[in-house]
This record gives C-alpha cells, sequence and structure tokens, in this order.
C-alpha cells in the first residue's frame, strides 16, 4: 500500500500529461484486477463456519465502548482535528499547485515526495519512541503539524511549500504507534480489535467531512486560508491531546499499579 501510495501520483501526474482519459483508465484497469485477485482468493479465505458475533453485533459492542470511555473520546477528537489538518493541508497543495500551472507530474511528485517523508517517519518512529516519552510525542505532534502547516501557508507562493507540508508528517507514525501499544495494554483482548476498528472508522469518517467545508471556505477567500484553516484545526487538537494523554498517563499508572500487587 506504501508503495503504490508512492507511485500512484507520479504516474497520475505523468498519465494527465499524454491524455486526461488515460488516469482513469489507469484505475479502471487496476480495479479490474483487484476483482480478478480478490475472486482468486476468496474461496480459500472464507471460513467454514461463521462466528457466532455478527458484524452488527460486533459494530455495536465496539460503538458502546467508544462512546462511554473519556480516553478513547479524547483520542478520537485528537485524532480528527490531526488528519483533518494534513489531509486537508494536502488536497489544498495540489490545489495549489495546479492554480500555478505546473505540470501534471510535478503534482504527482510533490505528493510523491510527502509520501516518502512519511515512510522515513514510519522508520524513524524507534528512534522517536527512545528519545521522547509518551506525552512528548502526542502534544509535540499535534503542535508540530500546526507549526508545519503555518509554515506552509507562508510559502503557498513558491513550490518550497511542499518541504514544510511534507514534514507534517513525520512525527505522526511514531504517535500512533505508541497510542496503539498503550490501547493494547490497556484493554481486554477480545475488546482490542473491535474497539480500534471504531475508533479508526469515526476518524476517518469525521475527518473526511472537512473537505466539503474547506473548498467552500478556499473558494470563498482564498487556497492559502484554507492552509491557515488546517493549521488552526492542527492547534485545536493540542487541547484533546493533553486532556488524552493525562487520562492515559493515569490509566497506565493503574496498570502498573495493579501488576505491581499481583506480581509475587
Amino acid at each position: 500500500m506504501q508503495f503504490a501510495g508512492l507511485i500512484g501520483p507520479a504516474i497520475g501526474g505523468a498519465l494527465l500529461e499524454v491524455n486526461l482519459a488515460l488516469p482513469f483508465a489507469f484505475v479502471g484497469l487496476a480495479n479490474f484486477l483487484t476483482i480478478v485477485f480478490f475472486i482468486s482468493i476468496k474461496a480459500r479465505l472464507d471460513p467454514t463456519k461463521r462466528a457466532e458475533n455478527r458484524l452488527l453485533h460486533t459494530t455495536k459492542e465496539g460503538l458502546v465502548i467508544v462512546t462511554r470511555s473519556p480516553l478513547l473520546r479524547g483520542l478520537i477528537a485528537m485524532q480528527t482535528l490531526s488528519n483533518c489538518a494534513i489531509n486537508g493541508s494536502l488536497f489544498m497543495a495540489v490545489l495549489i499547485l495546479e492554480e500555478g500551472n505546473n505540470p501534471g507530474w510535478v503534482t504527482g511528485l510533490a505528493r510523491t515526495a510527502i509520501g516518502l517523508i512519511g515512510i522515513v517517519g514510519a522508520l524513524s518512529t524507534g528512534w522517536l519512541q527512545k528519545k521522547f516519552s509518551f506525552a512528548t510525542l502526542q502534544v509535540g505532534t499535534c503542535v508540530w503539524i500546526a507549526a508545519s502547516i503555518a509554515c506552509g501557508a507562508l510559502l503557498s507562493s513558491s513550490l518550497v511549500m511542499i518541504i514544510p507540508l511534507g514534514l507534517s508528517v513525520l512525527t505522526a507514525p511514531a504517535a500512533g504507534a505508541v497510542n496503539y501499544a498503550a490501547l493494547h495494554r490497556l484493554m481486554a483482548e477480545e475488546a482490542f480489535g473491535r474497539v480500534t476498528n471504531i475508533q479508526m472508522s469515526i476518524v476517518v469518517s469525521l475527518s473526511s467531512v472537512w473537505s466539503t467545508p474547506l473548498a467552500s471556505l478556499s473558494h470563498r477567500w482564498s487556497l492559502t486560508t484554507g492552509l491557515w484553516a488546517n493549521a488552526l484545526a492542527g492547534f485545536l487538537a493540542i487541547g484533546p491531546a493533553l486532556l488524552f494523554v493525562r487520562r492515559a498517563n493515569r490509566a497506565l499508572a493503574q496498570a502498573d499499579a495493579k501488576e505491581d500487587e499481583n506480581s509475587p
């Protein structure tokens, strides 16, 4: 998936330069091949006996846990605002590059460069976890996102804006990894999968709504204004991040105390 995310924008930009219809034909071919491959493996992956818990029942249980947990609500608020900031800034970057009459391959390479920075961030996860605390990674990532996008807004008249916008995703993989580890420790094994799936589905769904008001705002004023709005979203994520960190640290401390009591 990471590889596809890297080569997709570059290939799409190059195809646009040849013919406007080629990217759509390429996507259609890719979807057709996906269906063919899925059909070829579906029979071997189908379980012989269906699980007792149905999808709707499992989803309902996950939603109940998520909505009743202040810790998870804070995490969802933080991640939603951060995702809005990052995805919105990438959306604005593409529009700004197109408005500047840049060739399609330039826009594609810019997206690829941002993807490469994200991979560098993922590869640096272990190092960042050793250097920074849980709280620093959570709150610091929100601050970093807001500051990077603000720098991109200041440089929106130049292709150089891609650098700070790409750097905005640098620490996000490390922050996500420590979140995952903390939730895995705090939650029961049987509930962990369904809850994290529901949590991420809510974050992705809420984040996707941001594109519409962002586009309206940018149309009303300017594309640079849209970048500033994304920086504001990143800044607003700091509040939920502080609450999430406080609740998570308290819960982790209680888990440590319980382990000490149960240890021989």
